[in-house]
C-alpha cells in the first residue's frame, strides 16, 4: 500500500492569495496584503515541499502569482498617479 504524501496547506493558500493578487490587483492595500500572503505562503510551501511535502508545483505558481501582482499593483498605481495629471 503506497504511503501518501503529506499535505501542504501552505503552497495552496499562497496559490490562492497569488491569484487574487493578480484578479484583484486595483484595490490598493487590500491587494498589497494579498501579495505578501501569496509570497510568504509560497515560500514558506516551497520550503515544505523540498523536505518532502506534496504541491511543489502549486507552491511555485502562487508565488510568481503573487510577483506579477506586485507588477500590476505597480502599474496601477502609477497609472493612477499619471491620471492626475492629465486632468
Amino acid at each position: 500500500m503506497p504511503v501518501a504524501r503529506p499535505g501542504n496547506g501552505m503552497a495552496v493558500a499562497g496559490f490562492v492569495f497569488g491569484l487574487l493578487s493578480v484578479i484583484l490587483s486595483f484595490l490598493g492595500l487590500v491587494t498589497l496584503v494579498e501579495i505578501i500572503l501569496a509570497i510568504v505562503f509560497s515560500s514558506s510551501g516551497i520550503g515544505r515541499a523540498n523536505r518532502g511535502a506534496a504541491h511543489r508545483g502549486l507552491a511555485i505558481a502562487g508565488l510568481l502569482l503573487g510577483i506579477v501582482g506586485a507588477v500590476f499593483y505597480l502599474l496601477f498605481g502609477l497609472i493612477s498617479l499619471g491620471a492626475g495629471w492629465l486632468v
